[in-house]
């Protein structure tokens, strides 16, 4: 069930000069043409409107991943603090909302625009009840969750589910077993060669990290990480590149060269195929990031400040 609710403001922590970027930046993003987003249509939402422009540079749209910001290190521009009831941060690509879960019965998964989230305006765009205290959610993506499902007599397991209730629908089809630590994502990913968008859920299992079109049924594998140069991997978020369809994925954990925090990657269009080269763009954090721009300027991590939750943003 979805539903309209009034608003809240709290506060964003800012330095003057993170202020003074933060409206540059939405002064030469708003002149420009927001993008369509070019929703896939098995997207039953794929009408809906795209919510506004974009506060990143004027060539958001229709660059490949990472443009002119490819490889080179975030600075952290705002940290968002957030109600005490939100567990779980997520982010929808193609749309630009930051969705959070909640784990009071009845659970809730609360979609953000990002446009005001980002000025510190956290007013509820669409809210989604969810009746079925059996549920823990683990991660959420658009309008998909990974959630712990704990019956009586019965062993927990996991599962990526959508809606409630009598809608409830179950998208784990064939993956493999999911457990305590796999997330998920969401991307609008570029056809070859670069022909239009389509939506594609991404979900992190270990080292390996599969992907769905939309509300189809299929997961495939996108990237394997083990022997990529990588380790101790924590959160996922991707965008893809205009010209070859490829992957840019963003991962917390170590380099086997040394250093750690979230790193970026670049995965061909098909595998079996070796990565990229993995670059520290973030180093000595633990925070976790769970989404990022269509142009990879802009990066969604979530930490923990004591026992609340925050969203921090990061520039290039």
């Amino acid at each position: 069930m979805r539903a309209q609710h009034a608003g809240m403001t709290l506060p964003i922590r800012l330095t003057l000069a993170s202020l003074f970027s933060l409206l540059a930046w939405n002064v030469a993003a708003c002149a420009a043409d927001s993008d369509t987003g070019n929703r896939s249509t098995d997207d039953p939402l794929a009408t809906a409107a795209d919510g506004g422009c974009d506060p990143a540079p004027p060539n958001d749209a229709g660059t490949d991943a990472g443009g002119v910001c490819r490889g080179t290190p975030f600075q952290q521009a705002l940290v968002v603090p957030l109600p005490s009831t939100y567990t779980v941060a997520g982010y929808t690509f193609g749309y630009r909302e930051f969705d959070f879960a909640t784990q009071q019965d009845p659970r809730r998964i609360l979609h953000h625009a990002h446009d005001d989230f980002v000025n510190g305006n956290l007013q509820i765009q669409q809210e989604e009840q969810i009746y079925h205290p059996e549920e823990r959610i683990l991660s959420v993506a658009g309008y998909q969750r990974i959630s712990k499902i704990t019956r009586a007599g019965q062993p927990s397991e996991y599962r990526v589910r959508q809606s409630s209730d009598a809608n409830l629908m179950d998208y784990t089809y064939n993956l493999p077993t999911l457990g305590p630590t796999s997330v998920m994502t969401t991307v609008d990913r570029w056809n070859t060669p670069g022909t239009g968008r389509t939506e594609y859920y991404l979900v992190r299992n270990g080292a390996e990290i599969y992907e769905k079109e939309g509300y189809k049924t299929v997961w495939s594998m996108a990237a394997n990480l083990t022997g990529s140069g990588t380790s101790g991997w924590e959160g996922l978020a991707a965008t893809s590149e205009e010209s070859t369809g490829g992957l840019v994925l963003f991962l917390g954990g170590k380099l086997n060269t040394g250093g750690y925090g979230i790193f970026e990657q670049r995965w061909p269009n098909s595998l079996p195929s070796s990565a990229g080269t993995a670059t520290l763009v973030v180093p000595n954090t633990n925070d976790i990031p769970f989404g990022v721009s269509d142009d990879g300027c802009e990066l969604y991590a979530s930490r923990k400040n004591g026992a609340a939750l925050e969203v921090v943003i990061y520039r290039r």
